[in-house]
């Protein structure tokens, strides 16, 4: 998945999340791409365990573009504008079989 983003002010939130409900706040709610109260970005994956991997802090009102890819041959990678930042060492993911929504922004 891709996303460009632009923050216009940095402070922990969630950019992408998955939800068990279709209005964002489900029985269960979890980050894919969040940002941390400094900036950072933050990558998760979530299965049989949890996986996550932080990238490089972004800057306030800067387009930045984000894809998160993953793969049992390569687990969990993160890129930023084109250039890998971090990843994982491969993991298996079992999917839950009951549908989930994903939400992107935080408002």
């Amino acid at each position: 998945m891709s996303i460009w983003i632009k923050p216009a002010v940095i402070n922990s939130s969630s950019i992408i999340h998955v939800s068990s409900g279709n209005n964002g706040s489900g029985y269960w709610c979890l980050g894919m791409l969040d940002l941390s109260s400094s900036g950072q970005l933050i990558a998760s994956s979530y299965g049989n365990s949890s996986m996550s991997i932080n990238g490089p802090t972004l800057l306030q009102n800067n387009w930045s573009h984000i894809a998160i890819t993953y793969s049992l041959t390569n687990g969990l990678r993160l890129y930023v504008n084109g250039t890998l930042v971090n990843s994982t060492t491969p993991f298996s993911y079992v999917a839950s079989g009951v549908p989930n929504f994903m939400f992107l922004g935080n408002s």
